[in-house]
């Protein structure tokens, strides 16, 4: 151990050679961060005949706080003006979400075809001492797509909201004034905060003690790939794990808490949805057990994507060397011993969890360390796909007592609180087995309650007999076999805490319902008094028509009267005679007239 360290060996001062550094792909948060952080070495490897790409991963919609797709469609136009200032081609840019980026696959994955599309050698990302989570997510999610790159040999990790502690400078004093007329272009960022202002004094700071004349320089954190590869994320971060570590952050993905997803599997033609549905969580540390509970061989799991550990266990081979098949407790016990995560949830093979379902529960276990469950609302659909029911209870160990509301896939669970004790199912009971687990695990330690249907139980695709009457695994029967399994040993004020909790849920239901009847009642009253009032308009409505048609009729019969008398009028004999004098009359009106 020492007491100190030269600056050259702490703090390097020598510049960072550019001749090494072709094809150039520098991801960005948002439009702006490529020009910020690292618009300097970009404009110089540009000017050399560098090929240089920049990938912007969010629109920047949120900058004024809520979503603005007009600010959005500015802050592209001002990074699009910005890399013509600097001679860079046109940014490409994604659709992440401004300040709603999340680590995991989908994320990773786009950024590993950015890189294969670039063929980038140098991969530059923003330092995960950002202050702002879109910047640390995209350096997670940068160094996970390299290590799956067969080009990247360099990745550079630049600073834009905060000082890191670099490993290499660049002298971008040539170039300093074209990096502050492209600042410029970003006139909507400069009126909430004075960016140049704090990219120049940044500048001035790295080239401070610097050869060579420096008066701006930009600072970087540089790691080549095959040490990346060999010690992992460690690698990009030598000084930096410390202060993460103290603020409980990740410092690489491997770090996260592992959560095991438990599939208890008949080998349904629904499994690879199931295991899709794990695929597209946006928690990203997990690992998948299949269990074959199916009492024959199995068929291949499906690919599962990069990263994501996928395994399938078998229960062992009976006296023909057959798999031997697994009761629903027995099977849910085996998935438990296989289990390697901090924590599990279970998953049948026919349904299904939202991409969000596993990080959530995971957020509300982090804030509740004394939780030993967290659990979301779970949508029950039908076999044609319709609406059943909901499950979306708030937490009561009194409810939990008398009843099952929490459908396997709706809980994550800690598995230190279950591995201390040997919590396990019991092997006894066909049915129902997991209501009886959640109220041994009730009795560790509460659950939390994270309001939001996350899941779907796909009813009908099973043949436990549950739901059938007169099936032997019929609810009914181990229902009541639990109840009084659950009261057995109880407290005489245990009892009756439990009966007074049921009893004031009974009435609170039942004043709810009555309020509900009542409501109904109002409003059917207040429809059947429009359906009347309605009524009684459309009749005075139609009266007046009958009378308006009656007197048209009669105004029709005088027309046709009269046209009968002029008709009589002109073919009459008096009518023949007196046609001279009637011309006459005519001609001496129009002589009056003219004189």
């Amino acid at each position: 151990m020492r007491d100190r360290q030269t600056e050259a060996q702490y703090y390097p001062r020598e510049f960072m050679p550019l001749q090494d550094l072709d094809d150039v792909l520098c991801v960005a948060p948002h439009p702006d961060d490529e020009v910020f952080g690292a618009g300097g070495l970009l404009t110089l490897l540009a000017a050399q005949g560098r090929r240089v790409r920049c990938v912007v991963l969010s629109r920047g919609e949120r900058a004024e706080g809520d979503p603005s797709g007009e600010l959005a469609a500015l802050r592209m136009d001002e990074s699009r003006r910005a890399a013509r200032v600097l001679g860079l081609p046109e940014p490409r840019f994604r659709d992440w979400p401004d300040r709603g980026m999340t680590y995991g696959e989908p994320l990773i994955a786009d950024l590993a075809a950015q890189i294969m599309e670039a063929g980038a050698r140098v991969l530059l990302l923003p330092s995960l001492s950002e202050p702002h989570p879109d910047h640390q997510v995209a350096a997670l999610a940068g160094m996970a797509a390299a290590q799956r790159s067969a080009t990247v040999r360099t990745l550079l990790f630049y600073e834009v909201g905060a000082p890191m502690h670099p490993n290499a400078l660049v002298d971008i004093s040539a170039v300093a004034g074209r990096k502050w007329q492209a600042m410029r272009e970003f006139a909507s960022q400069e009126a909430i905060q004075p960016y140049e202002a704090q990219a120049r004094a940044l500048a001035t700071l790295r080239a401070f003690g610097a050869p060579g004349g420096c008066t701006a320089a930009e600072a970087f954190f540089r790691v080549e790939a095959d040490a990346l590869l060999s010690r992992g994320a460690g690698a990009a971060l030598p000084l930096w794990p410390l202060a993460r570590a103290r603020a409980q952050l990740a410092n690489g993905p491997d770090e996260l808490p592992l959560v095991s997803v438990l599939v208890r599997s008949m080998d349904r033609p629904q499994l690879a949805e199931a295991i899709a549905s794990v695929a597209a969580q946006t928690w990203s540390n997990l690992e998948v057990v299949v269990l074959n509970a199916s009492g024959r061989a199995h068929s291949p799991l499906v690919a599962a994507p990069a990263g994501m550990p996928l395994r399938l266990v078998q229960p062992g081979l009976d006296e023909g060397g057959a798999p031997r098949a697994c009761g629903r407790a027995a099977a849910a016990n085996r998935a438990l011993q296989a289990a390697r995560g901090e924590f599990a949830l279970f998953l049948d093979d026919d349904d299904l969890i939202h991409p969000g379902h596993l990080e959530r529960l995971m957020a509300a276990l982090r804030a509740r360390p004394a939780a030993v469950a967290a659990y979301g609302g779970v949508r029950v659909e039908g076999p044609d796909g319709t609406f059943l029911r909901d499950y979306d209870l708030p937490w009561s160990p009194e409810r939990l007592q008398g009843i099952n509301f929490l459908p396997m896939h709706a809980v994550l669970f800690r598995m230190a609180p279950v591995r201390a004790p040997g919590l396990r199912f019991d092997e006894s009971l066909p049915v129902l087995e997991d209501w009886e687990f959640w109220r041994g695990l009730a009795a560790l330690g509460d659950f939390v309650h994270c309001p939001g249907v996350s899941a779907l139980y796909r009813q009908a695709h099973g043949d436990s007999g549950v739901g059938t009457p007169g099936h032997p695994n019929h609810w009914q029967r181990w229902h009541r076999l639990l109840l009084e399994r659950g009261l057995e040993g109880a407290t005489p004020q245990r009892c009756a805490d439990l009966l007074a909790w049921h009893a004031i849920e009974v009435d609170r239901l039942q004043v709810r319902e009555e309020r509900l009847q009542a409501q109904l009642g109002e409003r059917d009253a207040a429809q059947e008094q429009l359906r009347r009032s309605s009524a009684a308009e459309l009749g005075a409505l139609r009266a007046e028509l009958g009378a308006r048609q009656a007197e048209h009729g009669e105004l029709a019969r005088e027309r046709a009267l009269l046209r009968s008398e002029l008709a009589m009028i002109t073919v009459s004999r008096s009518w023949r005679i007196t046609r001279p004098l009637r011309a006459l009359t005519g001609w001496l009106h129009r002589l009056r007239g003219r004189a």
